[in-house]
């Protein structure tokens, strides 16, 4: 809240943002209304007018211009609720008991900037007043608008903005995707996988128990099976022992010539 003395009215502006994060007791302020992909971006701006000798002033309707700028003082504007920055035009608010509401970036305003980056500060002139001062910091609210980038079209975004990933997709620095799921569930990866750093997946080869696997399944250390095992090439045991796939079993040899070769 801040006051400003000009020459017609002693202005009290309360610029309340205030984001709605609870279904039950919604507070008042920025509200994000959304209706599938679309997100409505304009924000409530509240405040109250009052004269020189401090009372409200008479329930009219009043000419506000509302202009957002790069810079607390001086810099450049960014976005003007009417008109053109250049040519800035006022909005007609209309007061009660001296209080008013707007929704800027609303139909018939001029859309709202990118809140994603930047810090930005909105300026506000009366009637013919001149602009009051201290302008105001817009908060974090609005620029959390950029949570645009998860919507309600099945698709989660990270570090992009595009809408022709399956269903989620992590990129990398040069915007590859890295790793993908689709909408029927498969998860695809350009990378390797670690996971409790005892099963590894990399080259296409599975290691469980060796970071580096040399064959499409390689298991460091014991294995159990339970229940049955099927292979259609030969098994190697410690040592000489060894299950080829015609069936012979060799004991001390690499090459059983017979069902059983000791």
């Amino acid at each position: 809240m801040f006051v400003a003395k000009n020459k017609k009215f002693r202005k009290i502006i309360a610029l309340i943002l205030v984001v709605t994060t609870s279904v039950l007791g919604m507070p008042a302020g920025v509200f994000i209304e959304s209706a599938g992909a679309a997100i409505n971006k304009a924000f409530n701006y509240q405040g109250k007018l009052m004269n020189a000798s401090g009372n409200a002033v008479s329930d009219a309707s009043y000419d506000i211009k509302f202009v957002i700028y790069d810079a607390e003082t001086g810099g450049n504007c960014v976005w003007t609720v009417r008109g053109a920055c250049v040519a800035p035009t006022a909005k007609s608010i209309t007061t009660s008991g001296g209080l008013f509401s707007t929704l800027l970036g609303e139909a018939g305003d001029n859309a709202l900037p990118d809140f994603s980056s930047d810090v930005y500060w909105i300026g506000i002139t009366v009637a013919g007043d001149s602009e009051m001062t201290p302008r105001k910091r817009i908060g974090s609210v609005p620029q959390a608008i950029n949570a645009d980038h998860v919507d309600s079209t099945g698709y989660i975004r990270i570090n992009t903005a595009t809408t022709t990933i399956p269903a989620f997709s992590v990129q990398n620095g040069s915007g590859t995707d890295s790793f993908t799921i689709g909408r029927s569930g498969n998860a695809t990866t350009t990378g390797n996988w670690t996971a409790n750093d005892t099963l590894f997946v990399k080259d296409g080869n599975v290691g469980i128990g060796l970071q580096n696997p040399s064959y499409p399944l390689h298991i460091s250390g014991n294995a159990y099976i339970a229940g049955s095992a099927t292979t259609t090439g030969s098994f190697y045991g410690p040592g000489s022992f060894v299950i080829k796939e015609n069936g012979n079993v060799g004991i001390g040899t690499t090459a059983p010539g017979s069902t059983l070769h000791v």
